[in-house]
């Protein structure tokens, strides 16, 4: 009798001690989980967010203020040099920008250490400007990959992501939108 109590204390026991570390496990993965997506959040840009201030060069090597450019909501797309996908984007781009030009400022952004070599080979377009990326831009702008578009408001605040230029229609296509800009 005294086996068999001592046999359903520690059953007991070792039921008690089994779901603590359960429940201690399971407390771990939530707070894992929001700590990775805290990380996210902070890794990418979110709607609304104000975006800072900027003086870049253009490929004509002169400096440009991002003040400049707000008299009409952006779409930037920024790209790497040597970037195939960047490559098929900036033709896309280009097109969109003899579209809508009229309505939003069409503003491509390179990331390269020759940028001069690129300005040569861009298709015909009407870009309100082709700027120069550099580090600063890219932290502070939170780009970690190419090609990258942000579409961005005249108090600039971020907007949301494009991954594809057609995307691109259904935040700022004039026809859908009365009073686009």
């Amino acid at each position: 009798m005294a086996m068999i109590i001592l046999s359903f204390i520690f059953t007991l026991f070792f039921l008690c001690l089994s779901y603590f570390f359960m429940f201690k496990q399971v407390k771990l993965g939530e707070n894992l989980i929001k700590t990775q997506i805290e990380q996210i959040r902070k890794s990418i840009l979110n709607p609304g967010d104000h975006l800072l201030e900027f003086t870049l060069m253009n490929i004509a090597k002169k400096k440009v203020e991002s003040k400049t450019l707000k008299d009409k909501s952006m779409i930037f797309l920024i790209v790497g040099a040597g970037c195939s996908a960047c490559d098929i984007d900036v033709i896309e781009f280009a097109e969109e920008s003899l579209k809508y030009s009229e309505y939003y400022n069409y503003i491509l952004v390179i990331y390269s250490q020759e940028p001069h070599l690129l300005s040569n080979s861009l298709p015909k377009n009407n870009f309100k400007e082709i700027l120069i990326a550099d580090d600063n831009l890219l932290q502070s702008y939170k780009i970690s990959r190419f090609p990258t578009f942000l579409l961005i408001n005249k108090d600039f605040r971020f907007i949301s992501y494009a991954k594809y230029v057609s995307d691109l229609r259904g935040f700022y296509d004039p026809h859908k939108i009365k009073g686009a800009s």
